[in-house]
This record gives structure tokens, C-alpha cells and sequence, in this order.
């Protein structure tokens, strides 16, 4: 072979070889972050306020209830939550809380119903801190569209109830209900 096609050649196998490496590497640009898989859930724990608990966060939060035996909800998770649009806001901007009502014991589950006021799943509930206290904001009865789920959390990220304007209202979330849902 001549040097010209020598030349050629290490430049050709050294073409594919840097291409077959690129296509193997992970995106690893800086100007565009990971995306993480999921939702970072807390657990629900029934024995302590949930809102006390986070009082020093400066965080929203959003309580989601659900269930094992629920369509909607499954429907929702697989749908909404994990929308790769929707983690990343859930993740940055609120603390997440799963209740799942099939993991509270029988003794417990009809004051927890009560005291959060839920009749069908799944449900989520953004709160949003009003001086030093969380105040429910919105209520999303049923498994609503990633679309509607994104224009909510975002009404709730924008909120800033720290304002001394809101101090003299009587705050009342709104509820958001969707024809998807289940009888709790």
C-alpha cells in the first residue's frame, strides 16, 4: 500500500472508531442535565403532621394519595407522573408525599380520610406556606392529563403567600377535578 492510501485508511477506521465510541457514551453536556427517572417520594407517616414536620422547608408540597387497586390512579402514575416535563419540577420545587391508603392500618384510615377530606383517588394536594404555616392551595381530584398537572404545579411554584397581601384573605384552594377517578 502506498501512503496515500495508508493515510486514507487510519483515517477512515479512526472515523468509525471515534463514532462508534460517541455512540456508546452517555450525553454527558453540561448545558443539558439528567432528568431524573422518578419522583423522589417521602412515605406518608400517619403518626406525625405532615405539615409541622416541614415547616422549616422552603418548599411546597404535594401530597398525593393513591392506591394499589386503583385504575385511575395507575393510569396517572404512568401518565402524568412520570412525565419527564413534570419530575423535574416535582423534584426541584415541592417536598413529595405518597399516602398509599392501602398501607395505613384499618384503625387509622377513616380519621386520615377525614382529616384531609378525600373521597376519590387519586388526589393530590398542593400546599403552599402562608407565613409559618402550609395552607392547601389546589386540590386535583382525579388523574388529570400531564398537560393540566404542569399549568398547576406551576400556578403553585409561582405563588408567594410570604406576602404580606394575602395575610388579611381568607385562603381556599382551588379544586381541580377530572371524570378519571375512583371511589375511595
Amino acid at each position: 500500500m502506498n501512503k496515500a492510501k495508508k493515510l486514507t485508511y487510519v483515517s477512515i477506521m479512526l472515523c468509525i472508531g471515534l463514532f462508534g465510541c460517541a455512540l456508546n457514551q452517555k450525553n454527558t453536556n453540561p448545558t443539558t442535565p439528567d432528568i431524573p427517572e422518578q419522583i423522589n417520594w417521602s412515605k406518608f407517616n400517619y403518626k406525625h403532621d405532615f405539615l409541622k414536620r416541614n415547616i422549616k422547608s422552603n418548599k411546597h408540597i404535594m401530597l398525593y394519595i393513591t392506591s394499589d387497586y386503583c385504575s385511575a390512579c395507575e393510569y396517572f402514575n404512568e401518565t402524568a407522573l412520570s412525565s419527564t416535563r413534570i419530575i423535574p419540577i416535582v423534584n426541584h420545587s415541592f417536598k413529595a408525599i405518597k399516602l398509599n391508603v392501602d398501607n395505613i392500618p384499618e384503625k387509622h384510615i377513616d380519621n386520615i380520610v377525614a382529616k384531609l377530606n378525600i373521597e376519590y383517588l387519586p388526589t393530590v394536594i398542593l400546599y403552599s406556606k402562608h407565613n409559618s404555616e402550609y395552607k392547601e392551595v389546589i386540590r386535583i381530584i382525579g388523574a388529570v392529563s400531564k398537560f393540566d398537572l404542569l399549568k398547576l404545579l406551576r400556578a403553585t411554584n409561582s405563588l408567594n403567600l410570604q406576602n404580606n397581601l394575602f395575610n388579611n384573605f381568607t385562603l381556599r384552594p382551588l379544586i381541580f377535578e377530572s371524570f378519571n377517578k375512583s371511589k375511595l
